[in-house]
């Protein structure tokens, strides 16, 4: 699972680096957001009606994944366009929230935990629906 994933992120910044010069990070971004809203939507589908079993929600958490490859490059970038006197430090934040929010995550499934992916399905979705609507 933890090499699909690599591989997906890998797959994603590679599509990435070469969309990127011709689209620029926003478009990016949105592109980003509307794949990992998407995935993120299915997931929590798919782990509420347990359609699919395992193998819809590997594919889901694959997708997911792999989108974050394209979101976070562009979101760095974004940030130190935004702040270039403070590129270092901005980053610097951007990667610190990112890591409280998993933190944060992390509880939240562990309360919600009852024995059945619902749990990390519903946090992943919400998560991939709020930063959709946050990149907007």
């Amino acid at each position: 699972m933890f090499a699909l994933n690599i591989l997906g992120i890998i797959l994603v910044t590679f599509i990435n680096a070469r969309w990127v010069s011709r689209y620029g990070p926003q478009r990016m971004l949105g592109v980003g957001a509307v794949l990992v809203s998407g995935a993120g939507l299915a997931l929590m589908l798919f782990g509420y009606t347990e359609w699919g079993g395992v193998a819809s929600i590997v594919c889901c958490m694959a997708l997911y994944m792999g989108v974050t490859g394209l979101i976070g490059a562009n979101c760095m970038a974004s940030l130190m366009t935004l702040f270039p006197r403070q590129a270092g430090a901005s980053v610097a934040l951007g990667i610190s929230v990112q890591f409280a929010t998993g933190a944060l995550a992390s509880v939240w499934v562990s309360e919600l935990a009852d024995g059945t992916a619902w749990p990390m399905c519903l946090v992943v979705g919400v998560a991939g629906w709020v930063v959709s609507s946050l990149m907007r």
